[in-house]
């Protein structure tokens, strides 16, 4: 498997998308539209949630693409990041996606969410 931490993404890349405000995500000009449809629906369901994890697969650019979207609050404490950073790794490791790049929404205080990725 072979994860990769980038501002761009192939076509040929499984999506893992993090991120706590749905409409700063939206906003990021990297995003095919109908992904983005799916992401503010997706988003509007799970509002009142702090953390979910959701996988699903979208058409984008003719291509059927895996994509796992989820949810964190980067302020909560480091054992709920950590649960959901291994839901995440089990949920790719079930799917056997061997090309994934790793979409962070961009937030004003990254040290903390830095720490727990070293």
């Amino acid at each position: 498997m072979k994860i990769s931490f980038s501002n761009k993404f192939t076509v040929n890349d499984d999506l893992v998308i993090l991120y706590s405000n749905g409409s700063n995500l939206l906003k990021t000009g990297n995003l095919d539209s109908s992904l983005k449809n799916v992401i503010e629906k997706v988003d509007s369901e799970n509002k009142a949630k702090n953390f979910f994890l959701q996988s699903f697969n979208i058409p984008v650019s003719s291509k059927i693409k895996h994509v796992i979207l989820s949810k964190l609050d980067f302020s909560s404490n480091e054992s709920n990041l950590e649960s959901i950073a291994g839901r995440i790794l089990s949920e790719l490791e079930r799917l056997k996606l061997n090309k994934i790049s790793v979409i962070l929404e961009q937030i004003s205080n990254r040290s903390k969410l830095n720490s727990i990725l070293k």
